[in-house]
């Protein structure tokens, strides 16, 4: 028996000893969802080529170590992109202030008028205003390729997500930050 525990102890430290990699350190990688801004449903949008289905928007927090960031989930409609995020802000006062400026963009801009921003996360995103009540949100990369391709977000599921930053929310997240630090 002592030769058998002998052996599994230094099989042990010898494939330690092999590993490719060292946990410096782990923590969680938390997505809150708020709320639904479309309510819940996928949404029939016309678009420039005639009928565009529009899939589930959705506020969001995602705690990542000791960050936090505000933003909205969009599920996109292949099945094989990753989820579009948008990243509006690191609490919710930034958040809200984005949201504002998007909307005032589309109350006082021309139409077919588009900007880009650079988010919370670092990504370029360009907004379109293709209808007063509906943008566009292209997601590229620092060469000028479009990643992800004409994410529709209407006006309503903006002042939607507006309401939904209160201060039930910012209980909700506390509540799952100070869970994690347990």
């Amino acid at each position: 028996m002592k030769k058998l525990c002998s052996t599994v102890l230094t099989l042990m430290v010898l494939s330690s000893a092999w590993a490719q990699i060292k946990v410096d350190q782990s923590f969680t990688n938390d997505l809150i969802i708020i709320g639904n801004l479309s309510a819940g449903r996928v949404l029939n949008l016309l678009g420039d080529d005639g009928s565009q289905r529009t899939a589930e928007h959705k506020l969001y927090c995602r705690i990542f170590h000791e960050t936090t960031t505000y933003g909205i989930l969009i599920d996109t409609e292949n099945r094989y992109d990753d989820d579009f995020e948008f990243a509006l802000g690191t609490d919710i006062d930034k958040a809200k202030e984005s949201l504002s400026t998007i909307l005032e963009f589309m109350r006082t801009k021309p139409l077919k008028t588009s900007l880009t921003i650079t988010d919370e996360d670092n990504r370029i995103i360009q907004i379109n205003l293709i209808k007063r009540n509906k943008i566009t949100l292209e997601a590229i990369d620092v060469k000028g390729a479009t990643i992800v391709n004409k994410v529709y977000l209407t006006q309503a599921n903006l002042e939607r997500a507006l309401k939904l930053l209160d201060n039930k929310t910012e209980q909700k997240v506390e509540e799952a930050i100070a869970k994690n630090n347990n």
